[in-house]
């Protein structure tokens, strides 16, 4: 899968970049890691800035393209953070998938879009510890309060109960997004039913 993922690809060119960001759309097609601190968040910091002496009502809503295998949790919950004190309105659009931390950063967003075939995925994560015997333990305790965050972020986002939650949180939960994820209050919207494709460049 990480063919499909170069911070350098070709198929998308600094111009269109740039005319993207002048409409305030933002690109992630790669996976979640310290990169977004520059490609997002102090993106949507500098468009709040623009907007400090304007109403919320007056606002030209952020809209994050969003397409990511997923990633770095303590990156991923840094863009998560500014979403959710952005005053400005931040829009999520899951193309193609939005998995595991992109799934999270993806719910965040004050109104959330995506194609009937987008793919979100919720699981557990993965962890690999090599240490000493004591740090290992100091390690998991934190993996431990991580967790906790990540569910109560998934209940404070969507209609997933808590108990829902507990009987999926090992599984590799993979969800389209007109179905189960609608249904499951992870996507607001599906781009050609509910709204036009044309109208997330606007």
């Amino acid at each position: 899968m990480e063919e499909f993922f170069k911070k350098d690809s070709p198929g998308i060119t600094d111009d269109l970049i740039q005319e993207l960001i002048e409409k305030r759309i933002l690109v992630v097609n790669d996976e979640v890691d310290e990169y977004l601190l520059e490609n997002l968040v102090l993106q949507i910091i500098k468009f709040n800035d623009q907007d400090k002496d304007l109403p919320v009502d007056k606002r030209k809503p952020i809209k994050i393209f969003l397409q990511s295998p997923g990633g770095s949790c303590i990156d991923g919950l840094n863009v998560v953070d500014a979403i959710e004190h952005s005053v400005t309105p931040v829009y999520t659009v899951c193309f193609s998938k939005c998995c595991s931390m992109a799934f999270h950063i993806f719910i965040t967003g004050h109104k959330r879009y995506a194609f009937k075939n987008s793919v979100l995925l919720n699981h557990d994560g993965e962890i690999a510890i090599q240490n000493t015997n004591s740090k290992a333990k100091d390690t998991m305790l934190f993996i431990d309060e991580l967790n906790k965050r990540m569910k109560q972020h998934i209940l404070d986002h969507t209609k997933i109960t808590d108990e829902f939650y507990d009987s999926i949180y090992e599984k590799e939960y993979y969800m389209f997004a007109d179905t189960r994820a609608k249904e499951l209050g992870c996507v607001d919207y599906i781009i050609g039913e509910d709204v036009t494709l044309d109208s997330l460049l606007r």
